[in-house]
């Protein structure tokens, strides 16, 4: 590989990990529920929460969660190493234990 193009990907896999950051980010400060702060702002609420319809949360979740695996699939196709691979590949697994214990899967 040219040092030209060994440059390139390794420039493509660094933007690949910020999407994944910020992907991973954006997990961590979506709320698990829309109406979840009303707990928050009253601690002494201890009814069921408004229902919400809508999913967007549900779809915004599963398209960060996306983008975080689309991501790291990037890093790993441009890794020169084994190691890089399974990186990757922890840090995909990760994302998805996030996504899991955020929105408990659904």
């Amino acid at each position: 590989m040219s040092a030209q193009r060994s440059r390139a990907v390794r420039a493509v896999a660094w933007v690949a990990q910020a999407a994944y950051l910020a992907c991973l980010l954006g997990l961590l400060l979506l709320p698990a529920h829309r109406y979840g702060w009303m707990r928050e702002l009253d601690p002494g609420f201890s009814g069921p929460l408004p229902e919400d319809g809508s999913g967007n949360r549900a779809i915004a979740a599963g398209l960060l969660l996306a983008g975080c695996w689309l991501a790291q699939a990037v890093v790993a196709l441009a890794a020169a190493r084994h190691r890089t691979r399974w990186f990757a590949l922890g840090l995909a697994a990760l994302a998805g234990g996030v996504w899991v214990l955020r929105f408990g899967g659904a």
